[in-house]
């Protein structure tokens, strides 16, 4: 790789990763949210100034990165009030039209196809939702996110099984990348479905913390000029 930047970027997000999730345990007297907010930024960062495959990873690199820190700017600065939660939602939603649009231009594929088959799922979701009587714009909101992220995961299998092996890399740290923050995510709704004294509570609040970070590390890398490695 040509990203001189590289290896102290993954050393520090490292670092910042360990004392967030120590923080965010609870076993230092320290809060975890600017740590957090901090690999956020650095990885906005990282993506304006890495040697990226192509110009287009650079656009949409950058836009993903910044709707993440946008996201993280409702999620965790700001008071956790019921529109900075559902604003939270929408940019990390935003995230994944960015990647969506991404993928669908990399597969070249008719974008009704994709956008039907989504669809279709969010309007399921929330019908069991409104017959559940569960729904809020929050829920709805949500279900979008999770539909798109879960599409995303899959498009990006697709487009790794069919791409030049050159640009293999690439597509295997997306896929991984955005399933390790939708596995946080997942954890982060399940926290307010299950009581505190559960027994699957501590694993339910050490996902949500441990899975963020180095899916959105991932991710970001994914975006990243690969060299072929000489034989």
């Amino acid at each position: 790789m040509k990203n001189k930047i590289f290896y102290p970027f993954i050393i520090i997000e490292f670092l910042l990763f360990v004392f967030s999730t120590i923080a965010a345990m609870g076993s230092v007297d320290f809060s975890d949210t600017y740590l957090r907010f901090s690999s956020v930024v650095l990885c906005f960062i990282f993506i304006l100034v890495a040697v990226n495959r192509n110009k287009t990873d650079k656009i949409f690199g950058s836009l993903f990165a910044l709707s993440i820190v946008a996201a993280e700017v409702f999620a965790t600065i700001l008071s956790a009030t019921l529109i900075n939660k559902f604003l939270a939602v929408l940019f990390y939603a935003l995230s994944q039209v960015v990647i969506l649009v991404r993928l669908l231009k990399e597969l070249k594929m008719k974008i009704w196809k994709d956008l039907l088959i989504v669809g279709s799922v969010i309007v399921l979701v929330n019908v069991i939702l409104l017959l559940s009587n569960t729904f809020t714009w929050f829920y709805f909101m949500a279900s979008i996110y999770g539909v798109l992220i879960i599409n995303n995961v899959v498009l990006a299998i697709m487009e790794y099984k069919k791409t030049n092996p050159l640009y293999r890399p690439n597509w295997f740290f997306l896929a991984v990348g955005l399933a390790f923050i939708a596995i946080c995510h997942l954890n982060v709704l399940l926290q307010g479905f299950v009581g505190e004294t559960a027994a699957l509570r501590s694993i339910i609040d050490l996902s949500a913390y441990t899975f963020f970070i180095p899916g959105l590390v991932i991710a970001i890398v994914s975006f990243m000029l690969f060299e072929p490695r000489e034989a």
